[in-house]
């Protein structure tokens, strides 16, 4: 028996370092090659393959190449393209999917993200057969997590990763033995969330507060930010608290010191930087208005 492997990031190191532990056969890895435009924070999947000499490739697969494959088990971990569903289907052993969340919950893309910008208090790790649905497949295994009011998307994702290991070790006998025990999702009210993008961050201080101070924890650091633009310059916002106490005052402009006037109290940036790197506090004078509402 062997297994394909598909996977990139921490999570993606996390499942491929366990399968490699377990001694099975791996035909091949398949990962990617990292964005110049993307910060990277986390381990290469690549070198892991490389340096257990697996062979490893960093193009996205054809249907053809895939189909000349013989391979009786496909395991993916943050992969982030889609496969051919026919193909993952027809393997003998499964195809199998570690996803950042508590399934059905934030199926799709960046899941972890999307559970902070959401103001979830809980989310997990879920080990799934992959199925026509996107994140859809049924249910191997999950773990939950806590999410506090002072994590981030970063601080939650260093929870989940080392779970990613667990459910390989805990799972692989019963998944090469085809003994699993799966429970079928209900994706009734599961929708499929979107890859983001740098552009989706900016704040709009209509919104109210805990709103704007959820989109900036799930966007700080090492992410690209949540941002607004003050006199044509990009001020981009890594940490805020919620001010309760300020309840009037034009939405839009800094009535304290750091303190901007949102939907219905106000948000205190704590941390925030111009596209130099420089320290943006000093802009967010009293008066100063962000946002023209």
């Amino acid at each position: 028996m062997n297994i394909v492997f598909f996977g990139y990031s921490d999570i993606g190191y996390e499942a491929l370092s366990a399968l490699i532990d377990t001694r099975i056969p791996i035909r091949c890895v398949y990962t990617h090659t990292d964005s110049p435009t993307e910060t990277k924070w986390f381990r290469d999947v690549a070198a892991l393959a490389q340096k257990n000499r697996i062979p490893t490739h960093t193009h996205t697969p054809t249907a053809e190449q895939l189909h000349r494959l013989s391979v009786d088990m496909v395991v993916c971990a943050y992969y982030r393209k889609l496969l051919p569903t026919d193909w993952l289907l027809s393997r003998p052993l499964g195809a199998y999917n570690i996803h950042g969340s508590l399934l059905p919950a934030f199926r799709g893309a960046q899941p972890t993200n999307w559970a902070v910008i959401s103001g979830a208090t809980k989310t997990g790790i879920t080990l799934h057969k992959m199925a026509h649905a996107i994140d859809g497949g049924d249910i191997v295994a999950q773990t939950p997590v806590a999410i506090t009011s002072a994590d981030t998307a970063h601080t939650v994702m260093q929870k989940i990763t080392p779970i990613a290991r667990t459910l390989i070790v805990d799972n692989i006998a019963h998944m090469l033995s085809g003994t699993a025990t799966a429970t079928p999702q209900d994706l009734t009210d599961a929708p499929v969330y979107p890859r983001r993008t740098p552009a989706d961050g900016e704040i709009d201080f209509r919104m109210k507060a805990h709103r704007i101070h959820n989109l900036v924890r799930g966007l700080s650091e090492p992410y690209p930010g949540a941002f607004f633009t003050l006199h044509g310059r990009k001020i981009t916002v890594w940490e805020t608290a919620i001010n309760p106490e300020i309840t009037t005052g034009l939405t839009g402009m800094v009535l304290v010191e750091g303190a901007i006037k949102c939907g219905d109290t106000a948000i205190t940036v704590l941390r925030a930087t111009d596209a130099n790197g420089t320290d943006a506090l000093p802009l967010l004078t009293a008066g100063t208005v962000v946002q023209n509402t």
